[in-house]
């Protein structure tokens, strides 16, 4: 399955590819690995039955007194679970936040 979806990615990207060989592997092994761990989030997602989060938000304990602009690219991932009459969300994915 990874195989497929690289070469139907790599049809795509061939424009945008650096032609030399070695580069070219690079590449091929870099897009592998992105297409695998999205294949093993996925299979972590849909085989357990699960209450998935999103988490837009940031942590409070960041900045260190100052105030500073940061925006979240890719929201954290959470599993809500409850244990002992206790909700909690246990991060799975740590958000990916920029400063502005």
């Amino acid at each position: 399955m990874i195989a497929r979806n690289l070469a139907v990615i790599n049809k795509i990207l061939k424009p945008f590819i650096d032609l030399n060989p070695d580069n070219q592997r690079s590449q091929e092994r870099n897009l592998s690995a992105i297409l695998f761990e999205g294949a093993q989030l996925g299979l972590l997602l849909f085989s357990q039955p699960s209450i998935w989060v999103w988490g837009w938000k940031i942590g409070s304990g960041e900045g260190g007194g100052v105030r500073r602009r940061t925006f979240v690219v890719f929201p954290s991932l959470g599993e809500r679970v409850e244990r002992h009459g206790r909700d909690r969300v246990r991060e799975v994915v740590v958000p990916v936040v920029v400063d502005l």
